[in-house]
């Protein structure tokens, strides 16, 4: 009984491995041959039960896309129609990328499972369809008016904003990408976004505060020389985010002093010929402005000004800088490292001779070097001063008569250098003001800092007691009539001051003058010398060094009255 019993479960296990075996070899082959087909998958309303790739191919292949799409834009006057031709956007159908993607989201398991969508692979030129969109978009586009604020005297003026329609061109391309992909030939519709906003009647309230709390204040941010000042209306504007347009005045200031102050670093160049340096460049630091520091030190300063009866605050803009691969003093053996001394002036009003003297004269004194102990001299740098050596005639002060004579403007170039000369803390061994006031050098300059040179009498001489040498470069910019002088050399820790001039006492300029020309007809008049008053000026000059006063001393300008001189025509008239 035992041994019929044991044979009978021998009998049922081999009867339910044989069965289970060949389940396993059926799902085995069904599966090869479902391995590289597309199953249960229904793309653009066609739909594929068991497919190979190469039947969805063909069958996708037969498709077509509908001529052009329409679009029902809905406006703030009613509904606006467009149509985009998609031969002009370059869509097409993928056939072969659509099959191998409903093949790679095929699954064996899919034959038992419900139907999944799949979308076409729609292949077209972004950029052109973006051009038709924004095209349509600049149509249905109507501007928001911005909020505002303008000080007029001491009121404050608030514009409340208007609220503006516009396109939102990518959810709109999203929605003609799906409908191709899907292949449907409806209208495709659309609404206008809201863009802009309007002050409420308590933010008007509140930005009227906002304005009164910054009347009479400025901010002023610096670095190097670089200067901005921030005024009531800017101020208001940063402190309550109305700029009038749609960027943030806080991001529009930041982008403003980042085009303004940042830079790469700058390797320096430095070349010498016959002993003077005839190609300079000094390393410069690269500069990146710290924004989110920038912004902090920014609002903690309104909040200052808005709280205090400070009128004005003073920020220095915080930087990051980089040093470049190469310094100044890596390539020259003088131990010229850096700028220690800068000196500019204006001569807006020149005329072209004087314009081309001050540039001739300038660059006869840049790359000038000018060794330890050693004093320069401008009149022998400069060297002659005529037409055989291409200066041009131009007015000069010649006895008690500014008169045409070669070189006028070579003093706007001597009185540059001494400025710089000051800056440096360098010792002055000649100087001699002008025998008048001359305008040329108080435009943008308080009374009393200029320096004449006449060759040979008078001079200007700047003598080199630091341990390295000094450089002197010259910058004109003849367009927007300025020069600056710039010295180069090693800091040794001096620092330099200059009191602001004082008039000591002053005298008024004589009457006119009028010179009777019987060769000029009746009625002309032209003037040839200009009026100055008198002016006895003084300012001290201090120079110390860790404790060690090495210059002490009092310069003084005496500038003669100056009378305005014209000829007058006396001959018969014309």
């Amino acid at each position: 009984m035992k041994k019929y019993i044991k044979r009978k479960y021998f009998v049922r296990l081999a009867f339910v491995t044989s069965f289970i075996s060949v389940v396993t070899i059926v799902i085995s082959l069904v599966g090869l041959y479902l391995s590289d087909k597309v199953i249960n998958k229904s793309i653009a309303r066609t739909d594929f039960i068991i497919a190979s790739q190469q039947d969805v191919t063909s069958t996708i292949d037969q498709l077509s896309l509908p001529q052009h799409i329409s679009i029902e834009v809905d406006t703030q006057s009613g509904k606006q129609h467009f149509t985009i031709d998609l031969v002009a956007i370059q869509a097409q159908i993928d056939a072969e990328q659509t099959a191998k993607n409903a093949f790679v989201a095929s699954n064996v398991f899919d034959v038992i499972g419900s139907m999944d969508e799949m979308p076409l692979v729609i292949v077209y030129s972004d950029s052109l369809l973006s051009d038709q969109l924004s095209i349509i978009a600049s149509q249905v586009y109507i501007p928001p008016v911005y909020p505002n604020i303008t000080i007029e005297g001491q009121e404050a003026r608030v514009a409340t904003g208007e609220i503006g329609y516009e396109l939102d061109i990518e959810t709109l391309k999203q929605k003609i990408i799906t409908q191709l992909e899907q292949r449907i030939d409806d209208d495709i519709t659309t609404s206008l976004q809201q863009v802009g906003t309007v002050l409420s009647e308590e933010e008007l309230i509140e930005v009227q505060d906002t304005a009164q709390s910054f009347a009479g204040k400025d901010l002023v941010l610096g670095f190097e020389d670089y200067t901005k000042t921030l005024n009531r209306e800017d101020l208001t504007r940063i402190a309550t985010g109305i700029s009038g347009q749609k960027e943030l005045p806080m991001d529009i200031l930041i982008d403003e002093i980042t085009s303004s102050i940042e830079r790469e670093p700058q390797n320096p160049v430095f070349n010498e010929q016959d002993g003077k340096v005839v190609e300079f460049e000094p390393a410069v630091n690269g500069v990146t402005l710290k924004s989110d520091d920038f912004t902090t030190q920014v609002n903690n300063a309104l909040n200052l000004l808005a709280g205090t009866e400070s009128d004005t605050l003073t920020i220095e803009i915080p930087t990051e800088e980089t040093e470049p691969d190469i310094k100044t003093s890596d390539v020259n053996t003088y131990g010229i490292k850096e700028l220690i001394g800068r000196g500019s002036s204006e001569f807006v009003g020149s005329i072209p001779n004087r314009v081309h003297n001050v540039a001739l004269a300038s660059s006869k004194i840049s790359g000038s070097l000018v060794a330890p102990g050693e004093t320069f001299s401008f009149n022998k740098t400069v060297g002659d001063i005529s037409v055989y050596t291409g200066f041009k005639q131009s007015y000069v002060i010649q006895g008690n008569q500014t008169v045409l004579g070669d070189g006028g403007g070579v003093c706007q170039v001597s009185t540059t250098l001494f400025r710089a000369a000051l800056n440096a803390g360098l010792p002055i061994a000649e100087r001699r003001a002008h025998s008048y006031r001359v305008g040329y050098y108080e435009q943008g300059s308080p009374i009393g800092l200029d320096a004449t040179i006449y060759s040979p009498t008078v001079d200007l001489k700047i003598t080199n007691d630091t341990p390295e040498y000094i450089l002197i470069q010259a910058v004109v910019d003849t367009k927007a009539m300025t020069l600056e002088f710039e010295i180069y050399g090693t800091d040794d820790g001096r620092i330099a001051s200059v009191t602001d001039p004082v008039i000591t006492s002053q005298s008024p300029a004589p009457e006119p003058l009028y010179i009777d020309d019987p060769t000029k007809p009746t009625g002309y008049l032209e003037q040839i010398d200009y009026a100055a008053a008198g002016a006895r000026v003084e300012y001290d000059y201090h120079v110390e060094r860790q404790g060690e006063i090495l210059i002490d001393k009092k310069f003084y300008s005496n500038y003669r009255p100056w009378q305005a001189k014209y000829i007058r025509g006396t001959g018969p008239a014309q």
